[in-house]
């Protein structure tokens, strides 16, 4: 891909937000920005390509996801404001991820006060990078009771984000308002499923030039499951185009991202899953046909999904056939062009591919390199050349920005 741009893209800036996730702070997201900033500096565009860590939400992440993703557009406004030609990308890790989201509708809602000053400021990339967009209802690393996951939401995580992530008010009908002074169109009791179903949510995320989510998978990731990454569903039949990567995420021998696939743009609200009315409230055919239409509207966006395997910098990978019995399956017996739907695609980044295990799933952190203290950056440093190689596609990526012809609206 092209590795700068030119004519008058040179006067364009590129706000990158970085946004870490749950019980977090912005340190959390320091080697991707080093990795940013030293890749940015490499194609000598560093003083056009402005990376910042999110601050706001810094060891407050209790209080729910609209509080979170109202607390970023503030801090991304005044950071734009007085910027002139400009646009926003955003790198949302895990919980951050869904920040993001509600942050892009709170900032399409107020982007043409004139009195923000935001000037002429476009939607770029979003990146998710193991973020739960269907929620962690039903998308646990192991399959469990429904009152487990309940307590989970309740004790565990706990705080409004327990309850958004594992949406607990899923069935709260009341009209009371949920979030006091948010914006009435974009307060919800169940917060994630508007986000995923709800023209205010996804026409905002639509508006930019492309989307892409990171998953971890073979199943590597604890906090995060790769359906849930991926907003993939085993009853969606939403078409999958497999893309051979001419950015192969290669390092030192090791592939790291070993799948890319593409979904096609859709009219917004066009063939959209059914929820029976006759269904009972909270049935687990209920449950199942909203993640489904969750997963379907998302889709219907337009992604590419990238599943990131990292067993090989993960400590506790066994291999439970000898090589010579080892073949590629999974994934990487994907073929250029490949056409799956999310029910063919689940078996395949979810599996146990060419014999080998992780037991002990660390990958949600380690595909970050999170680096919150010493002690974690000590831990997470083998996820590193991942990182480093998300840079670059990230980078490239931004950089893809036609200034001549930007997408419609803002």
């Amino acid at each position: 891909m092209a590795s700068a741009v030119s004519g008058q893209n040179a006067a364009v800036r590129h706000f990158v937000f970085l946004v870490h996730g749950w019980k977090g702070t912005h340190r959390e997201m320091l080697y991707l920005e080093t990795a940013l900033v030293r890749e940015a500096r490499a194609r000598r565009c560093d003083n056009k390509v402005i990376i910042r860590t999110a601050k706001c939400n810094d060891d407050m992440t209790q209080d729910g996801v609209a509080a979170g993703g109202r607390r970023l557009a503030e801090e991304i406004i005044a950071a734009v404001q007085g910027s002139g030609t400009s646009t926003v990308s955003l790198v949302g890790n895990s919980l951050g991820g869904l920040y993001c989201r509600y942050a892009v509708a709170e900032l399409h809602r107020r982007m043409n006060d004139e009195d923000l000053g935001l000037g002429d400021l476009y939607f770029n990339l979003f990146a998710s990078v193991a973020a739960p967009h269907l929620g962690s209802y039903r998308h646990s690393y192991l399959s469990l009771p429904e009152t487990v996951e309940s307590a989970i939401g309740k004790y565990a995580v706990g705080g409004q984000t327990g309850i958004d992530l594992f949406r607990l008010n899923a069935n709260d009908d009341s009209n009371q308002e949920r979030m006091p002074g948010a914006a009435k169109v974009l307060d919800s009791n169940d917060i994630v499923y508007a986000m995923g179903t709800e023209s205010n949510f996804l026409i905002p995320l639509g508006k930019f030039r492309e989307r892409v989510a990171y998953a971890g998978a073979y199943m590597t990731d604890l906090m995060v499951s790769t359906e849930t990454a991926a907003f993939l569903h085993k009853n969606s039949y939403v078409e999958h185009v497999v893309r051979r990567r001419e950015r192969d995420g290669a390092l030192d021998g090791k592939n790291f991202f070993i799948a890319e696939v593409k979904t096609a743009m859709r009219p917004f609200g066009t063939n959209v899953p059914r929820i029976a009315e006759e269904r009972k409230v909270g049935s687990e055919e209920q449950v199942r046909s909203k993640i489904h239409r969750m997963s379907y509207s998302l889709d219907s966006l337009g992604w590419r999904k990238v599943f990131v395997d990292t067993r090989s910098v993960l400590p506790a990978t066994i291999r439970l056939l000898p090589r010579w019995l080892r073949r590629d399956s999974g994934a990487l017996s994907l073929k250029n062009g490949q056409s799956l739907t999310s029910c063919d695609l689940i078996p395949l980044v979810t599996g146990i591919e060419g014999g080998r295990i992780n037991i002990i799933p660390l990958g949600h952190t380690t595909m970050i390199a999170n680096s919150k203290n010493a002690a974690v950056t000590w831990l997470n440093k083998a996820g590193q050349p991942v990182v480093d190689c998300m840079a670059k596609e990230l980078i490239e990526d931004i950089l893809l920005w036609d200034f001549d012809s930007p997408p419609a609206g803002k």
